[in-house]
């Protein structure tokens, strides 16, 4: 097993710049689903949205793992327009 194969099902993230799990990514599907009700949404991307550079070095220093957020694009079949939302996981926040 390579590398991206094992990081895309660990649930265990060692580092921040990791990409997203899929423990990870299901989190954030359901959060967007409750909060804009319905499961006939269809999600464009849900990637890993990058902690900012002062907290990624902090960390390598042994500082905390910055919190760990989605970038997520959905629409709505039969609607008009694309939603984006930044899903910080751990919270289960959507903003």
């Amino acid at each position: 097993m390579n590398v991206a194969d094992r990081t895309a099902f660990d649930t265990q993230v060692a580092h921040p710049l990791d990409p997203l799990s899929g423990t990870e990514i299901e989190t954030a599907a359901g959060i967007v689903r409750k909060h804009m009700g319905g499961e006939d949404l269809r999600f464009e991307t849900i990637e890993l949205k990058e902690p900012s550079k002062s907290a990624v070095r902090a960390f390598g220093k042994g500082g905390a793992k910055p919190r760990r957020e989605a970038r997520v694009n959905v629409f709505r079949p039969g609607s008009t327009g694309v939603w984006r939302f930044v899903v910080a996981l751990k919270e289960g926040t959507v903003a």
